[in-house]
């Protein structure tokens, strides 16, 4: 069963919240409580305690009456409760170990546009090739973590594709959200018909739909599902 927050491909009867340029603006002001969270998961991320992908973790892990009632950036004000809880950085034997790790403010615009690149080398050949068709694992699970973060969603899962694009070998989310280490895997972009996801009464069939998948996400299309 896929976790509150693979929505991708479910019909949904909730509405939609629409923001009126008003609302949009105000959001965007660095006094807003959305941007004020964004600053301080970023300074946090500074501690180095946990990663991109363990954050994600944490976010798509929220009790599900949490996250569906909250904004997205309240998800990630109450993931980064969750955190700053779960690794006690304001515990006593933590408070003098992180205390010179001060994102300074005139070090930020230099932080960010460092980013943090995923590429690393791997010694083993890419299995795929731009153009090969393939199929998704069918019900991919996590085998690092029990319900554990992936970045295969649900609706893709079982379903054939054409290697479209290819990105040499990344962090591999599936072990770095779990401290498993980095694990890199090739990563391709994949492209699926919206005949292929969505079934035949879907009544745009000339869309299609690109995905980034690491290549444990992936099996040579005549391999059976």
């Amino acid at each position: 069963m896929s976790k509150v927050h693979d929505m991708g491909g479910r019909e949904e009867k909730r509405p939609i919240p629409f923001l009126s340029c008003a609302d949009k603006s105000e959001e965007l002001s660095p006094t807003h409580w959305t941007s004020r969270t964004l600053a301080i998961t970023l300074a946090m991320g500074f501690l180095r305690v946990w990663n991109l992908d363990s954050s994600r973790f944490f976010r798509e892990s929220l009790p599900k009456s949490e996250y569906l009632s909250s904004s997205y950036y309240k998800r990630w004000f109450l993931a980064l409760e969750k955190m700053i809880e779960n690794f006690e950085i304001f515990s006593n034997d933590n408070a003098d170990k992180f205390s010179n790790k001060v994102l300074q403010p005139e070090e930020v615009s230099k932080v960010l546009k460092k980013g943090s690149p995923s590429i690393r080398s791997k010694k083993e050949l890419p299995t795929f090739s731009i153009g090969d068709e393939v199929l998704t694992r069918t019900n991919f699970k996590n085998v690092f973590f029990k319900r554990g973060h992936t970045r295969l969603p649900e609706y893709a899962m079982g379903k054939k594709g054409r290697i479209i694009l290819y990105h040499r070998a990344h962090v591999y989310p599936d072990s770095n959200a779990h401290f498993k280490g980095e694990a890199p895997e090739y990563l391709y972009t994949v492209e699926f018909s919206s005949e292929e996801l969505w079934g035949k009464s879907y009544p745009n069939r000339k869309d299609a739909v690109t995905l980034d998948l690491w290549e444990p996400y992936l099996k040579k299309a005549n391999e059976a599902k």
